[in-house]
């Protein structure tokens, strides 16, 4: 774990703690807190990392997960949230149960497993993130759905759920979606 510890952990106390607390006494050495790291050399860290795991029960959109693929690491998602719409499992990185140990264990398994397995997914994953992260299209496709639909938030937001990240061949999932619109 790299960077400082927060307050985020239960009843707003040092999250690091509550971490070490629930590790098995014989685990604890597993684990390895550095402090903050400036930009780039967190970068370099990413790059030469074997695998990048982004485990979480749910996020929105999660930035460490995007950058990490940004730089070709090979991620191991859980299917939290907005996470399989990031990343596509056996594509451009691999997909495991948000609430599921062992399917956490095998994916990193896997992945760690097969050098050429996390070649071809990091360069998807570079690539996935460069699509998904193109400001342009980005905004063209908003400017679109905001045109056709104008006064109408409802039918907006709609759309924009339809013309979602997912995958065509992905299995339909709830997906959040914020238009911001004023007066």
């Amino acid at each position: 774990f790299i960077g400082g510890d927060t307050t985020t952990g239960p009843f707003g106390r040092s999250m690091r703690e509550h971490i070490e607390k629930r590790l098995a006494p014989g685990h604890r050495d597993r684990l390895q807190f550095e402090a903050p790291v400036p930009r780039d050399e967190l970068r370099r860290i990413i790059r030469r990392a074997a695998v990048v795991a982004c485990a979480s029960l749910w996020e929105s959109y999660s930035y460490a997960c995007i950058e990490a693929m940004a730089l070709g690491a090979c991620v191991v998602a859980s299917d939290g949230g907005s996470l399989p719409e990031l990343v596509e499992h056996d594509r451009s990185g691999l997909v495991c149960r948000a609430d599921d140990a062992a399917a956490l264990a095998d994916a990193l398994e896997r992945a760690l497993g097969d050098p050429a397995l996390r070649a071809r997914l990091g360069a998807a994953a570079a690539d996935r993130a460069r699509e998904l992260s193109d400001a342009e299209a980005i905004a063209r496709g908003l400017e679109e759905i905001v045109w056709q639909h104008q006064g109408n938030a409802k039918a907006a937001a709609a759309s924009i759920a339809r013309a979602s990240i997912t995958p065509a061949s992905s299995p339909t999932r709830d997906i959040t979606v914020i238009v911001p619109f004023y007066n």
